[in-house]
C-alpha cells in the first residue's frame, strides 16, 4: 500500500514537474521569438531608412539581420515543436530541412559578423579608396557568397563524415572568429595611427580640429558596438560549439537534456541581441527607428553624404596638408 502510494506521488509530482518545465519553456521560448522578430524587422527597416550610414555597411547589417530574422521566424517555431515532442522523428524530410536551413543560418549569421568586421577594418584602414575597393556591386557578392558557403557546410552534413562536427566548428566558427579577432586588433592599430595624423593636419584649438576629432570619435564608437556585438556572439556560441565537440567524440561524458536546452536557448538568444545593442549605441539607428514607430522626420535622414565618416574626416586632413604645402611654396 506504502509503495503503491509513493510510486503514485512519484509519479504526479514528476507530470506536474513536466507540466511545469514545458509552460515555463513554452513562454520563454515565445517571448525569445517576439523579441527576435520584432527587434530584427525594426533593425531591417531602420538601416534602410539611416542613410547616413554607408550603403555598403548597410547591406552587410541587413543582411546579418536577415539571417537573424529567419532564425526567430521560421529556425525557433520548429525547435520548440520538436522539443515538446515525446518522440523526436529524424528520419524525415522536413527534420532533414529543417537541419539545413539551421546550420545555414547559423554558419550566414556568423559569417556575417566576420564579413562586418573586415568592412569596419577597410573604413578605418583605407578610407581614402573604400569606395572604389568596396563598391555595391561587391558587397552583394560577398554576400551571396556568405549564403551559398553556408549553405554547403550545411548539406555536406548528408554525407554522415565522421569528422563532420570538427569541420563545422572550424570553418563556421573558428575560421570566422580568426578572422574577427584578426580584423579588430588591426582596427584599433590603424585608428591610432590615423588619429595621429589628423592630430598632426589639423592647427590646435581650432574649429575644424575639433570638428574632425568628432567625427572620428564618432567612428570609433561604431567600431566599438560591432566590438560589443562580437563579444555577445562569443558568449552565445561558443558554449554550443565545445557542447557539440563532447557529445560528438567524448564518449564518457554524460550531457543532460537540460543542459543542451540551455545553450540551445543561448545560442537563438543572439539573434535577439544584435538588433537591441545597435539601437543603443548608434545615434543614426535610434533617430531612424525613432521616425519609424513615432513618425518623426529627423535631419539625420535629409542626405546621404556620409559626412560624418572616417572617409570625410581623412579626406579633409589631406586637404588640410595640402593646402598648407601649397601656402609654403607660393611663401618661397
Amino acid at each position: 500500500m506504502s509503495e503503491n502510494s509513493s510510486t503514485t506521488n512519484l509519479q504526479e509530482s514528476e507530470g506536474i514537474s513536466s507540466y511545469a518545465y514545458k509552460v515555463i519553456s513554452s513562454l520563454f521560448m515565445w517571448t525569445l521569438i517576439i523579441v527576435i522578430v520584432v527587434g530584427n524587422l525594426l533593425a531591417i527597416a531602420a538601416y534602410c531608412k539611416a542613410t547616413r550610414l554607408r550603403i555598403v555597411t548597410r547591406c552587410f547589417i541587413i543582411n546579418l539581420a536577415v539571417t537573424d530574422l529567419l532564425v526567430g521566424a521560421i529556425i525557433m517555431p520548429f525547435w520548440f515543436h520538436r522539443m515538446l515532442q515525446d518522440r523526436q522523428v529524424t528520419a524525415s524530410m522536413l527534420y532533414k530541412s529543417w537541419i539545413t536551413l539551421d546550420i545555414s543560418c547559423a554558419t550566414a549569421s556568423i559569417t556575417s559578423l566576420a564579413v562586418v568586421s573586415i568592412d569596419r577594418y577597410i573604413v578605418i584602414s583605407k578610407p581614402l579608396s573604400y569606395e572604389r575597393f568596396l563598391p555595391k556591386s561587391r558587397a552583394i557578392f560577398v554576400i551571396l557568397l556568405v549564403w551559398c558557403y553556408s549553405f554547403g557546410v550545411a548539406v555536406l552534413r548528408e554525407t554522415k563524415w565522421r569528422y563532420y562536427s570538427l569541420l563545422v566548428t572550424g570553418f563556421s566558427f573558428l575560421l570566422p572568429l580568426g578572422t574577427i579577432l584578426f580584423a579588430y586588433a588591426n582596427i584599433f592599430k590603424a585608428a591610432k595611427a590615423q588619429a595621429k595624423r589628423i592630430r598632426r593636419s589639423c592647427l590646435p584649438n581650432s574649429s575644424e580640429s575639433n570638428t574632425n576629432k568628432k567625427h572620428f570619435d564618432k567612428e570609433l564608437k561604431a567600431t566599438k558596438t560591432i566590438s560589443l556585438v562580437i563579444g555577445a556572439f562569443l558568449a552565445c556560441w561558443l558554449p554550443f560549439f565545445v557542447l557539440s565537440l563532447l557529445s560528438k567524440y567524448c564518449t564518457k561524458c554524460t550531457i543532460s537534456f537540460e543542459v543542451v536546452i540551455i545553450v540551445k536557448w543561448l545560442h537563438y538568444a543572439n539573434s535577439a541581441l544584435n538588433p537591441i545593442i545597435y539601437s543603443m549605441h548608434n545615434r543614426d539607428f535610434r533617430a531612424a527607428l525613432q521616425s519609424i514607430l513615432f513618425n518623426k522626420n529627423s535631419h539625420v535622414f535629409e542626405s546621404a553624404d556620409n559626412t560624418h565618416s572616417v572617409h570625410h574626416v581623412i579626406t579633409r586632413a589631406v586637404q588640410i596638408r595640402r593646402n598648407r604645402s601649397g601656402t609654403k611654396t607660393s611663401r618661397v
